[in-house]
């Protein structure tokens, strides 16, 4: 053998070809031409099969084509070799160029010739040169010859699909063409189809075909995409009888299925059961189990590698750590996961003596990558290890990668986390070159999230002055940092750089305009983007949804919704939970009805935040019944639940109901009490006059904020403790602060604390000069002592400081329509009805009951309702029309935007009385029951 060797090396032919290769402008031609003619034809196959097999694309192998001209012994065995030679250097064109010259000198290609030329028009996709080559097939009777036909299933299966390609599998294939049935099975494959890959297959068992390798590595794939572990246990006994499953390609095929499927049990069978484990298996089992939460046996798992005579490579170094980019980590939407967080901690913080360390990765010969070292450096990081990353800084300079974009990303994210961006900013100035668009894009988010957002502008402008390449990433991230500056000038800026770069319309960067707009408060600018989105993702309709029930346009969020939903975009928890808010009005209970159905219907209701929207709904619509079935149905609760819970109690008078709920879960609560929990529990107490309870909870609060302690004077108001109120407020010198003397005169009202009261409007006005309310306080005052010129001149006041005192509203909804009255209202093309229905009620009122209106305003902060009639006000008109409207004993729902007078709450409950219904009316800060007689405010409002 070593004697052909040398011979077939040393023969004219070869070293002819070769001093063609090494001239580079080929002038041997000519003595090339002689030799070969003078050589003998023995050594001619010899001659093509060296010659084709070391020339490249190139004039070199132009010119060898030129000395083929003159050889009279070329047959298809040359022509083959020819083929085979461009097909394998990628040169498709050429190689279908050499078939034509085939053709012309009457050379009949064979079958091999022809399944390459097939492939060859179908990476080249020029269909109708491989129907011409199928024609070829055909008249050469080729047509059933098993490479041809996949080759035309593939060419056919690129073009028209699958069924394209199965009606060539069934005209020209065999039954035992087991490639044919393979390459099949591959085509419904690659086009996402499993179930039909899963049913190719059981033909082809049916059908006693051979099933090799390949096709078992396609159907457990298919099984896997499936999550069918029944169909990929069938598979599974399919191997074992065919005596396949040890095969290490099967092997990892079946690992990999049983991972997809979930099933741990098949996991380790299968992994246990291997006779040979390749680099694959090992990082595969190990990725699997840290991206499941289970590190310490990923780290187990590691260090057997090397036990079992397996060098880790850089994949299963990385696999330890979820498969994730790094430019992931800088994007501005991106989270770490807890599971992500744990799996780094336990990579880091075992002990060298226990766990596969960075030294013994480099003692290993594992040559750490420039994809490994940014994910080591990002370990660092999040477990808090600083001297770590500093020592992985060490050996990225030591390997040369300090330049390498995603490890200078790392390295700016490392040091911007412990020493600030300024220390990022260096490392940037020293390591990054000027085109790293992600580097500078780092940059960006430090100073952003440091609070620094000017910064971040400017070093976007550096960016684009340098003419770096400003990517949707880049622009997202400056668009944040515009947003937290609520700088709409330099937002626009920003949005006319991305319309010139074409990038306004990708869903990245017109999210991210979407949110700027927002943040500035442009309900111009963010419904324009909006609607000039091509494409809207949930993320866009959730934060326009979101965005509109936070400023109070319910109506506009709700009509947005049902469009998302129309439109095909399914909503999801965060959708569900932002348009919740806007539903949790008297008048939108149906509308939060609908919704909490689909959520029912989509699965959504499990989820706790979703849950949490829903009690909250329903408590602030007023339906405390389904409010409470539903929290206690709840099998997991947090403290938004807790706190949405307590505080709905106290807001519908229940106040004990909600401390009591308190002081059941908190002990069973995993997080500290916040602020709001705290101050939930303190308006409970605070409805319930618990004075002590409420005392003592305030001791809790390790830093009091001014909130709490006005709801702690309110308490002490209410109970009629104003000598302790009063006390309270000198020691904390609040005796100047607005919302904790607005409190100390809710107490007034109730014990009629007219002196206190007087002094403490007029302390009002001058903290609040621009506040109308204040003025008509003082005005009301004035009126109930007939000083009318004083009344007079707060009135002229008001005008001449260009104020606008609030006007009361109340509205009702009845049969999907919400009608809206205010004091002494006329409009409604039923007020005469309205009225005559009220009259005969006050009639019968005063007769059983002795009713005497109540005319005392002193305290009542709204001007038009003291010269209004009783019945005139704006209440008592919708629960008129509630009862005109409605069938007997049906509740009666009522909101009004301010609050209600002493007058209409005592005649609300002696209506519900007389009438034999409850009604429940809705104001500011709390729901009034009003039932047989008696408030669930207890009068204490």
């Amino acid at each position: 053998m070593a004697i052909l060797l040398q011979s077939i090396q040393s023969s004219p032919t070869c070293l002819l070809l070769q001093s063609i290769q090494s001239s580079p402008t080929c002038l041997l031609l000519d003595d090339a031409k002689k030799q070969l003619k003078n050589s003998s034809s023995r050594d001619w196959k010899i001659q093509n099969v060296v010659s084709f097999d070391n020339c490249s694309i190139s004039s070199k192998l132009a010119s060898t084509l030129k000395v083929f001209d003159e050889i009279p012994q070329s047959d298809t065995f040359v022509w083959k070799n020819i083929v085979q030679t461009h097909f394998t250097n990628g040169d498709y064109e050429f190689a279908m160029w050499i078939y034509t010259q085939m053709l012309r000198r009457g050379v009949s290609p064979d079958k091999h010739t022809l399944s390459r030329l097939l492939t060859a028009s179908h990476l080249s996709d020029n269909l109708f040169y491989g129907k011409q080559i199928h024609g070829q097939v055909f008249k050469l009777g080729l047509f059933r010859e098993r490479y041809v036909v996949t080759a035309l299933m593939a060419l056919y299966g690129h073009y028209d699909g699958v069924q394209g390609a199965k009606r060539v599998f069934e005209q020209c294939s065999t039954k035992w063409n087991s490639v044919s049935w393979t390459m099949l099975l591959k085509l419904f494959a690659t086009q996402d189809k499993p179930s039909l890959v899963i049913q190719v297959f059981k033909d082809m068992v049916d059908k006693k075909v051979r099933v090799d390798v390949v096709a078992l590595v396609t159907v457990l794939e298919a099984c896997g995409a499936l999550k069918s572990l029944r169909e990929g246990k069938k598979v599974h006994e399919i191997a074992k009888k065919l005596r396949l499953d040890l095969d290490v390609l099967v092997a990892n095929s079946l690992l990999k299925m049983y991972m997809d499927c979930g099933s741990i049990k098949g996991t380790r069978m299968v992994f246990r059961q291997m006779r040979s484990k390749d680099v694959n298996s090992w990082t595969a089992l190990v990725n699997w189990y840290a991206n499941n939460g289970e590190h310490k046996q990923a780290l187990k798992l590691f260090r057997l590698i090397n036990s079992e005579d397996t060098k880790p490579d850089s994949v299963s170094v990385s696999g330890i750590l979820p498969d994730w980019k790094i430019q992931n980590v800088n994007s501005p939407n991106s989270s770490i996961s807890s599971k992500l967080a744990n799996t780094l901690k336990v990579f880091v913080e075992n002990p060298p003596s226990d766990t596969f360390t960075w030294n013994n990765m480099l003692l290993q010969g594992v040559r750490p990558d420039k994809y490994t070292l940014p994910r080591l450096l990002t370990a660092s990081r999040l477990s808090d290890n600083f001297f770590y990353g500093k020592q992985i800084h060490g050996q990225a300079f030591k390997l040369g990668f300090f330049r390498e974009r995603y490890l200078v990303t790392a390295l700016m994210a490392l040091y911007g986390h412990y020493d600030g961006a300024e220390v990022a900013k260096r490392v940037f100035e020293q390591c990054s070159t000027k085109q790293n668009s992600v580097s500078w894009t780092m940059l960006m988010k430090l100073f952003t999230n440091q609070d620094k957002p000017t910064l971040a502008i400017e070093v976007f402008k550096e960016m684009v002055d340098k003419e770096v390449c400003v990517d949707a990433v880049a622009l997202a991230t400056v668009l944040g940092a515009c947003g937290a500056l609520k700088s709409l000038r330099e937002g626009k800026r920003v949005h006319d750089i991305a319309k010139k770069l074409g990038l306004d319309l990708d869903i990245l960067v017109a999210n991210s305009l979407l949110k700027m707009y927002m943040d500035c408060g442009s309900i111009t600018g963010a419904r324009m983007v909006f609607d000039q989105m091509r494409s809207k993702d949930v993320i866009s309709w959730t934060a326009l949804v979101n965005w509109y029930a936070k400023i109070g346009e319910f109506n506009e969020a709700l009509k947005l919704f049902r469009l998302m939903n129309s439109e095909g975009t399914k909503p999801d928890s965060v959708s569900v939970s932002g348009i919740l808010p806007g539903c949790a009005r008297i008048s939108s209970g149906k509308n939060g009805k609908e919704i909490h159905a689909y959520t029912i219907r989509n699965g959504l209701d499990v989820n706790l935040a979703v849950q949490n929207a829903l009690v909250d709904m329903y408590m602030k619509s007023g339906f405390l019944e389904s409010a409470s079935k539903l929290f206690v149905r709840m099998k997991e609760r947090d403290t938004i639940s807790l706190t949405v819970m307590v505080l709905g109690y106290s807001l519908h008078g229940q106040g004990e109901v909600g401390v009591e709920w308190f002081h059941k879960l908190k002990k069973y609560m995993h997080t500290e009490i916040d602020d709001k929990m705290y101050d939930a529990v303190l308006r409970a107490c605070n409805t319930a006059r618990m004075v002590n309870e409420g005392k003592s909870i305030f001791k809790c609060i390790k830093e009091p904020k001014v909130e709490h302690c006005a709801l702690m004077v309110s308490l002490l108001a209410r109970a009629g403790l104003f000598g302790e109120a009063k006390t309270f407020i000198e020691e904390r010198q609040f005796e100047w602060n607005a919302e904790v003397l607005q409190a100390l005169l809710d107490g007034c009202r109730i014990y009629q604390e007219k002196k206190i009261a007087k002094r403490i409007v007029e302390r009002l006005t001058e903290l609040e000069p621009l506040n109308p309310d204040n003025y008509v306080l003082l005005s009301n005052f004035y009126a109930e002592s007939a000083q009318w010129g004083i009344v007079q001149s707060f009135r002229e006041m008001i005008r001449d400081m260009g104020l606008v005192p609030k006007r009361a509203y109340s509205w009702i909804e009845v049969r999907n329509k919400v009608h809206v009255f205010e004091a002494g209202d006329v409009s409604h093309p039923r007020s005469e009805m309205l009225y005559h229905e009220l009259e005969i009620l006050m009639k019968k009122i005063k007769e059983e009951e002795g009713y005497i209106p109540d005319t005392d305003f002193s305290l009542h902060d709204v001007d038009a309702e003291r010269e209004c009639i009783p019945i005139g006000h704006s209440e008592m008109l919708a629960i008129s029309f509630g009862l005109i409207s409605t069938q007997p004993h049906t509740t009666i729902r009522v909101t009004k935007n301010l609050r209600v007078c002493r007058s209409c709450h005592s005649l609300a409950k002696i209506i519900s009385k007389t009438v034999e219904r409850e009604i429940i009316l809705k104001v500011p800060g709390c729901f009034h029951h009003f039932k047989d007689g008696l408030c669930s405010c207890g009068d204490f409002y």
